[in-house]
Formats: C-alpha cells, structure tokens, sequence
C-alpha cells in the first residue's frame, strides 16, 4: 500500500489525511516561527501527514507509516521534525546501521531497552520470547512472529498510560530478525495509541514491511532548491551560476547541505574559483578520483573542461571540445564516466564533483583548460578575460591591465566576491610593484566588505610597504581596522580613526566616510569600547571634521562631532540638516546616518537610509556589512508593528553574521526583548539577550547596554513600578548615547509624572521639543504631544494626546501609537469617559498582544476591563502560520513589487519568490495577489 502527500506527483493519492490548516477569515495576526528550517522547504504537506498519524494514534486509531526516499532527501530531519511536536507522547527510537545489520534483534535492543522493565507484565510465552531476544535470558533466538507478538502487547500497555510514538530510521539497515518482528507488530496496531514512523532509503519496499502504507519524498523542486539555497547560502551569486548549482543538487537537500559545508557564496560569487573549497566527503572524493583515473586522457580533458566552466553552457563546452582538438566522441566518453550528464547544460552528478574533477588535474592541464576556454566563451566578456589570466605563466602587465578592467562586468554579476577574484588575479600578473599592491589591497578592501576577513588580512599581510607608493601603507592600515570593526573587536574604532587621520590629506572623502565609521564602531562596541566610547571617538576627530567639505559625509561628520564631542546644548538642527544631505545624496551609505535618523526619530529617513543600506549590500554582495543594516532595519520592522519581519531581520543578520566569522549585531534582539520583558519584576527577557562576545569582542550587549537599561526602564514602567523606572530612565538619558538616550526621554515623563515627581521630566521635556523643532518629523511630534499630554492639565490634556495619536498614525509607528492609545485610554477613563476610553485600549491591546509585549498587553486589559469591556484574548485559530521569509515576501508584494523585484530586494530568484507567494497563498486561502492586502493582517 502506498500513500503519498507531494500534490505534484502522478502517484496513487494519499491514504494519510493531512493536518488542518490554519483558520481562514479575519481578524488574524501573524505568527512568526523561529524560523524556516530544512524540513519547512519541500516537506511541509509530509511533516502534516505524519503528525495527522500521530493524532489519529492519540485517539486510538493507531498505525504504521514507511517514509521513503533516497539518501539526502529529507526524511531523518523529517522524523525529528515531528518528533519535536510530540512532548506529551512517550517516545521510542531506533536506527538500522549497516555494521549491525547482522546482530540478531539488535534493532529491537534499541527500541525496547528504555522500557525492557516492563516485559514482566507480558504473557509468559511473550516475555520469554522479548527477554530472549533482547538477551536478558539466555536462550536461542525466538521465533520473529513471536517477538513480533510480544512487542504489540508492550506497545499496547504502554499506551494504556500515554500515546506512544515509535520512530526507527534507515529501516533498510534493520536486522532481518528486527525487520521481522517489527514487520509484524506494525500490521498489528490497530486500535493501539501507538504510531510506529520509519524510513528507509531502499529503492524498493523491504519484504518485512510489505503491506505498511508508505510516504514517498520526491526532489526538491528547482523553487524549493532555490529557497533552501538561500537558507544555507548567504552573498550573491552569478544568476547562471546559481541556476546551474541548483540544477546540479538535482532536488537533494543532502546535497544542498554538503555543497554550503564545503564552499561560500564568496566561492561561488561568478563561479571562477573552482578550486576552493574546504571539505569534500571522503565517499565523493573517492569515487570521483576512481572514476576520472579509469578515462582515457580524451575523456579526461572534457571532464577537465566542463569543470572549468563554471556556466555549464553546452554550446560552450562542445566549442571548447573542438577547439582542444579531441575527437567527436570524447563528450560521450566523458558521460560514460558518470560524472556529468549533457541535457540543457553541461551538469555534474554534484557540484563538488566540478571542484574534485578540476582539482585532480595537473597545473599544466588546468591552464591548457582555461587557454581553450578562453577562445570558445561568446558574449560573457569577464569569463574569457578570466580565462585568460588563467591560463597564463608568469607576469604580464597588459593582461593585468585587462583583467582589472573585467572585474566591473564580474562585479554586476557576482558580487565583490568576483570583482576580488578578478582584482587578486591581476595582481599576481602585474609587473610592477606598485600597481600589483595596488591592485592587491582594493582586492583585499574587496574581501573585506564580503566577508572574507581571512583573505583580507591575508593579502595585506603578503604587501611590500616599501615598495608602494605613500598611501598604501593607510590603505593597508584600513583594511585591518575594516575587519577588525566586522568581528567586533572593541579597538576598532580607535584603529579607524588612526586610519581617517592617515588617509586626510590623500583621500579626505574617504577619511570622513572612516571617521564616521569610527563613530559607529564606538557606538556598536559601547560600554565594551576601549577609551571613551562615542564620545571620547567624537573629541579626537575633531581635526577631521573639515575634511570632504561640502559632500554628505563631510557634512554629517562635523554634525555628528559638534553633537557628541561635548559641551553647549545639543544641535540637533545641525543634525537634521546633515541627515538631509545624506537622505538626498544616493551616494551616501552610512550606517552612522541611521543613528542619526533613530536619534532624531525621523521615521522618513530612517526608512529610506536603511533601506538604501540593505539594498546595496544584497545587490553587491557586501555580507560585511549586511548583519549591522539588517539588524537596524529589524528594529524598523519592529516599532512599525512588524513584528514578523522583525524577527526575520534578526535572524537572517545573526545567521549572516555567524557565517562569516562577523560579530552578530544585537539591537534588535535587545529591543525585541525589552518590548517582550514578562514586567513580573524578573525581566525575563532582557536577562536572556546575547551575552558578551568574549575579551577582545565587541559583538555582545556592549554596544546595547544602554538599550537594555532602556528597556529594564520600559518593563518597569509597563509594570506600575515608576520609581524604579524613573531611575533607570535618568541614567539612560544622562548617558546621553546615540539615539538610545533620546528615546529614554518619554519613558523618563512618564515615570516621573506617575511616581509624582514632574520636576524631574523638565530636561526630557527640552530634548523632545528640540528633536521636533528640529526634524517636524510626524514621529518626533506624536511623542513630543504624548509627554506633553501626561504634563498638562485636564483642559489640555486631550489636545494633546489628539495630537500624538495623529501624528504617530502618519508616521505609522504602531508601538510609540500603541504607548500613546494606552494612556489616553487611561486618561478618559480616569474621566469617567468609559465608553470613549474602550476605543484606544482596545486598540492598544490589539497592537501589544501582536508584538508580544505581554506586560503592556496585560496593562491594556486590565484597563479595558475596567471600563465594562471583557477583552477577547488571541487564540491559535487567529493566527496565520507563515515562515519569515514568506511574511517578507508578502510585505513586499502588498507594497506592488514585481517577483524580480522582491528577488532582488531579498536576494533570492524570481522563481524562489514564486515559490514563497504559492506558499503563502495557500495558507491564506487566497489565489492571487490581488487579495493579499485584505487577507494579511492590518499593521
């Protein structure tokens, strides 16, 4: 019997109903998961069936399901999977291994040793038989069906307590005494509160389980690659190149894994470096190499060639057969090795099988490789010149020269990866000293914005300083500092600075731009920072401040240095005008400019300032520093309400910045925590954020600390406790740190004003109508109003407050509304406008309850509750189950991008984004998306 649960497969149907899906209609909030894991692409109707089984098997309908489907596919990820979702079940596991296969029972040993002191409770003949077999007796080895007997009588027992779920991967391994007995107990559970789970990568049904339903797991889809691709891959790769990849995993997730364990998307960036690669399965490298040594030399140089291509362009490869001057016949020799197949392209078995073909070969015959390549490449200008440069011997400054010229076509369509590629290549074929460092550090600058800090370093440490030109020297000290900033080393922003000191005189438009990193090295290392911090950074770039007169860096450098260098009154006008230049220059991406947007709370700029930041970084690859615009952006996504694509910013910067050795950022996560903080007076989850990153790391809560006072204060404030809310406010606000004291300024009105201290509010006072007066921002207005309504009298009061929730409304920051909704609610209540106070709070709970900020949430209630009102409390069937990057594809669509848009937003292809939408059309029970608007929640 077979069932099967992939709806584009031709198969008999399903005998294994799937699980519900969510509650359709309206009135639903998203419900974002930790996040879409390799089970979540390609087996989500799979995961559904089996957990339907499990189910079933609660309510006494019990059952035996074989998954099957070829090794890599899925099913052990599967099976832990559901596995997870099955707490309250007693669970028993198992797994056949080839060593053992010869073990009498020693399957049965595995499954039933948790629970072997119960067999005294089985018939006699049954328990001798299980106690036999699992050689607690001496005896010989009882007959299976026996065996099989006595395990369904201690399955049925065990049940009798709780449901039972018994899981036993690779069954193709099971001991034949195993697979017997097993065989049996499985047809037999019926009526049980038992669901016995296999899986098997046998190709055919094993004679045991003959008349056990199975489940079949088929490839990935090319969609379904794609998006497990860019979970495991991270930078941009060659729309070609990854097209080819994905054609060559051939739908394995294995595979998919493998390839993201060996290489990086920095390898793949255009597909030129072949020969990199860190760890290759020892089977694989075994076969390959068995395999290439049994062709002929003809044979083995196509195999060499089609290697060395990094399309897969069978047009290209036929070419290049000719061109080489081997035999017509030498193609299908190559495809008798069984290493590659010719379809539409020329594709590998696997893609590290291209890597281990290129690399069996000589030097000489990779060159004569790329020398033919060379000649047989039409309309891919940067793929011949690459070829070129590699098959060439020596130095050559004309060919350096041509290479270096190649690297802009290279960096459209891989990345910085590939420009570095390119720009590393014509360095070593450059003849001069100069122009080969020179070359070398922009390649160097190159590997450090994508990530590869090690390669980076690597080439500033092969430079000949003495040998260069005056400023390499700077350049070089650059680079260090640039790495150092990545991976969070708390000297950094003393070392950029050393570095925009250097570069004045030579470069003072990039001396500005380092100097303003400086800044934003301080200010991320925070109280881990060695020195002053942002401060004391501010006080020595002084000097620098009338560097790059003129251009958007210039400007908000002297701004920011005149702000945070000390003494006078705060210029946040000064700010504002700089934030301008920068917001209007297209130019301009720096991440200093957002601290500066969040500390004036322009929402308008922060929107377009870190937007521009993630789009840069995705379109050229820069994995440096994509974790730190994420993480800015996540904290966007937050205050607006979005709490889903919050959670997905954060994520995918952490994972980001895991991958390359980078210091994960924290502002979100820390001000995700402080909205999420329990307010029972533990600070649950603000105890929880990320600890520090080690001595000599900055990528703790260094750089957040003062945001985690912030939200100690928040908690305290939600919570009724002002006193101490007030004094954690104040210190935050004295701190006076980049845009985390200015928003402790409503958080130190509000304290002071419950705990009955006004006088206390009078500076925040100053500094909220100062950041107003100065941006007009509907933001900065809507909290200025908020703290003036908790100051004014009863005749002012609701002005006020009219005020703020309209302008937070058009600034569309739901959280400082939601604030905002609350203690007017508060206020008409106090009024005793009940009726009218229900409005806001109702609104407010609705906005907390999404962003699961419970303390708030819990304020809101009980508030609304005072008014006569019972407040209606969310339940699973209100929420929508959609992945992070389904919510992030959603949010996209609703805004009227095209797929190639939201592709190139995401960094992720046209056809995967296709995939997302078909996704999350299905959970939202709609066909086009002409109907996601309405069918998303509101934010």
């Amino acid at each position: 019997m077979t069932m099967t649960v992939n709806p584009a497969t031709t198969r008999p149907p399903t005998r294994v109903d799937h699980a519900a899906g969510p509650t359709q209609g309206p009135g639903r909030v998203l419900r974002i998961r930790s996040g879409p894991t390799r089970t979540t692409i390609g087996l989500q109707d799979q995961r559904a069936a089996l957990i339907a089984v499990i189910d079933r098997a609660r309510e006494g309908s019990g059952r035996a399901v074989m998954v099957r489907g070829p090794r890599g596919s899925g099913k052990t990820h599967l099976l832990e999977a559901v596995a997870a979702q099955t707490a309250e079940c007693m669970m028993l596991r198992a797994s056949g291994v080839e060593v053992e296969s010869g073990i009498a029972y020693g399957t049965v040993q595995q499954l039933c040793g948790p629970v072997e002191h119960r067999i005294a409770e089985l018939p006699r003949p049954q328990a001798e038989a299980l106690a036999t077999a699992l050689a607690l007796t001496p005896g010989l080895a009882p007959e299976p069906s026996l065996v099989g007997l006595a395990l369904v009588s201690l399955l049925t027992n065990l049940a009798e307590e709780r449901p039972v779920v018994c899981v036993l991967d690779a069954a193709e391994w099971i001991d034949d005494s195993s697979a017997r007995a097993l065989g049996v107990a499985a047809r037999r559970l019926a009526g049980l509160r038992v669901a016995l789970l296999l899986a098997s990568s046998s190709p055919a049904t094993l004679a045991a389980f003959a008349g056990v339903d199975e489940m079949w797991i088929h490839p990935l889809s090319d969609a379904e690659a794609g998006a497990m691709l860019d979970l495991e891959l991270f930078g941009r790769l060659d729309p070609d190149v990854r097209d080819r990849v994905i054609a060559e995993t051939r739908g394995n997730p294995l595979v998919v894994r493998q390839l993201a364990r060996s290489t990086s998307s920095l390898a793949l960036a255009g597909g030129f470096r072949v020969d990199t690669t860190t760890w290759v399965d020892a089977a694989l490298d075994a076969r390959v190499t068995a395999r290439v040594g049994r062709a002929d030399d003809d044979a083995a140089f196509a195999l060499l060639l089609a290697a060395a291509e990094p399309l897969g362009d069978v047009a290209t490869f036929h070419r290049a057969v000719a061109a080489a001057g081997l035999p017509t016949a030498a193609p299908e020799a190559a495809v008798a090795t069984e290493l590659l197949t010719l379809e539409e392209r020329v594709l590998f078995r696997h893609p590290l099988m291209r890597h281990l073909v290129y690399r069996s070969a000589s030097e000489t015959q990779r060159r004569r490789a790329h020398a033919v390549l060379a000649t047989a490449v039409e309309n891919r200008a940067d793929h011949a010149a690459w070829h070129r440069a590699r098959a060439w011997t020596g130095q050559d400054e004309r060919l350096a020269a041509s290479t270096e010229r190649s690297r802009s076509q290279a960096e459209r369509a891989g990345g910085v990866a590939a420009a570095a590629a390119f720009l590393n290549m014509a360095a070593t074929l450059s003849e001069h000293p100069g122009e080969r460092s020179r070359r070398a550090l922009e390649a160097a600058r190159l590997h450090a914005r994508g990530g590869a800090f090690d390669d980076a370093l690597r080439l500033v440490a092969d430079l000949d300083h003495r040998l260069v030109g005056s400023t390499t020297p700077a350049t070089a000290y650059l680079v260090t500092a640039e790495v150092a900033a990545s991976i969070g080393h708390v000297d950094a922003a003393g070392d950029l600075l050393a570095a925009a000191h250097e570069l004045e005189v030579t470069d003072p438009v990039l001396s500005a731009s380092v100097a303003l990193a400086a800044l934003e090295a301080a200010a991320a290392a925070g109280r881990l920072g060695a020195g002053g911090g942002v401060l004391d950074v501010a006080r020595h770039a002084r000097s620098l401040a009338g560097s790059a007169a003129g251009t958007a860096a210039g400007g908000l450098l002297r701004a920011v240095v005149a702000r945070w260098s000390g003494g006078g009154t705060p210029d946040h006008a000064g700010l504002a005008r700089a934030l301008a230049a920068c917001r209007d220059d297209e130019s301009a991406v720096l991440p200093m400019a957002v601290r500066v947007a969040m500390e004036l709370r322009d929402e308008g700029a922060w929107v377009a300032l870190t937007q521009r930041q993630v789009d840069l970084a995705r379109r050229s690859g820069e994995l440096a520093r994509l974790p730190r615009a994420l993480d800015l952006q996540g904290c966007l996504h937050l205050l607006r309400g979005e709490v889903a694509l919050a959670a997905s910013s954060a994520e995918e910067a952490a994972a980001i910045a895991r991958r390359i050795g980078a210091a994960e950022p924290v502002l979100a996560p820390v001000l995700m925590a402080a909205w999420r903080s329990s307010g029972t007076g533990q600070d649950d989850a603000l105890e929880g954020c990320p600890s520090a990153g080690g001595p000599g790391r900055g990528g703790g809560p260094g750089g957040a600390e003062a945001l985690l006072d912030l939200g100690r204060a928040m908690a305290h404030t939600a919570s009724g406790r002002y006193e101490q809310a007030l004094c954690e406010a104040l210190r935050v606000l004295k701190l006076d740190e980049p845009f985390v004291s200015s928003w402790a300024v409503p958080e130190v009105v509000e304290a002071a004003v419950r705990a009955g201290r006004p006088d206390l509010a009078a500076h925040a006072i100053e500094v909220a109508r100062s950041v107003s007066d100065a941006t007009g921002s509907s933001w900065a207005l809507g909290v200025e109003h908020r703290c003036l309504a908790l100051l004014a009298d009863d005749g002012a009061a609701e002005a006020h407050f009219d005020a703020s929730v309209r302008h937070l409304v058009r600034a569309g920051m739901r959280l400082d509304l939601a604030r905002t909704q609350l203690l007017y609610g508060e206020w008409l209540r106090r009024q005793t406008r009940r009726v009218d106070a229900r409005t806001p709070l109702r609104q407010a709970l609705e906005v907390f309850e999404a962003a699961g900020a419970a303390a708030f949430a819990t304020r809101a209630s009980l508030e609304l509750r005072a008014t006569g009102e019972q407040a209606r409390r969310r339940t699973p069937d209100t929420l929508v189950d959609l992945t992070e990057r389904e919510a992030q594809v959603a949010a996209l669509a609703v805004e009227g991008l095209s797929n190639p848009e939201i592709g190139m937003q995401l960094f992720i292809s046209a056809r995967t984004v296709e995939y997302h939408l078909h996704k999350v059309f299905a959970k939202l029970g709609i066909t086009s998306r002409a109907q996601l608007r309405a069918a998303l929640p509101p934010r």
